[in-house]
């Protein structure tokens, strides 16, 4: 699967289910039911080695990036599913017609990606600046979608620069959970232009405004993350869409793609 062919006619919709299953696989199979019903193209699951990636002396320092968090690790410590229940969750998702994508946030769980039912690989904004895993993922031989969210513009040209050889697109990402309007700054599209062929846009935004403008801007992959109540607890459920909303998104992305096209 190229990226190229699955955004050539129609913008390609990407359900972020993430972590907002709490810890439930029947919660994480109706998120992929109502992604569907909702008109996403793709789901995207985030898969962790919490044992490999948050162990006793990463979660105790305090300058160390997202394990020094314990409050996100005792809710990844809740909302983990083990890598059987995520190969489930996968081949459903593939069974009722939608692509399938995967956030890997360390090597250990890079090998699910291997996985035939994978059709695409993420690396999210906090990795973006991490090579080694990019590497590891480079070597299963899929297409690579990155977010920018965390990156300067110089480890973005220098990252394009070393992908330039494989099939990838960025994604212009503000990772504020919720941003506020003034942060999300859609015109870095145009950067993101000059450094790959298909760029994109993921959206925390409450609402769903800027992601329908970045369409404008030469956005070819949307991804916004999916809930069923964004009330609920856990850091995502506010920043995420609820069903309807998604659907109207996804109604109104669609219209819009057809006076783009028109107008080009």
């Amino acid at each position: 699967m190229k990226l190229n062919i699955i955004t050539k006619e129609n913008v390609f919709i990407i359900s972020e289910i993430g972590i907002n299953h709490d810890g439930s696989f029947n919660k994480a199979k109706k998120l992929i039911k109502l992604s569907k019903q909702s008109g996403a193209h793709a789901v995207k699951f985030q898969i962790r080695n919490i044992k490999k990636i948050y162990n006793k002396e990463s979660k105790i320092k305090k300058n160390n990036t997202e394990g020094s968090n314990q409050y996100i690790f005792n809710v990844l410590k809740k909302t983990h599913l083990s890598l059987k229940q995520y190969i489930k969750l996968i081949d459903f998702s593939k069974s009722i017609g939608l692509k399938v994508g995967v956030t890997a946030w360390d090597q250990n769980t890079a090998k699910i990606l291997k996985y035939k039912n994978v059709d695409f690989i993420k690396i999210g904004s906090p990795d973006f600046e991490s090579l080694f895993l990019i590497e590891a993922c480079l070597k299963v031989n899929k297409p690579i979608i990155l977010s920018t969210g965390m990156s300067d513009l110089k480890s973005i040209k220098m990252n394009s620069n070393i992908l330039k050889k494989y099939d990838f697109a960025l994604l212009h990402c503000c990772s504020s959970y919720p941003p506020k309007n003034r942060e999300i700054s859609l015109k870095f599209l145009n950067t993101l232009k000059n450094l790959s062929k298909i760029i994109g846009y993921s959206g925390h935004e409450v609402g769903f405004n800027p992601t329908i403008l970045s369409l404008f801007f030469g956005a070819r992959i949307i991804e916004r993350h999916i809930t069923i109540n964004t009330k609920d607890d856990g850091p995502d459920h506010s920043s995420s869409l609820n069903p309807v909303d998604f659907k109207k998104m996804c109604k109104l992305i669609s219209k819009a793609d057809y006076f783009l096209k028109k107008k080009r």
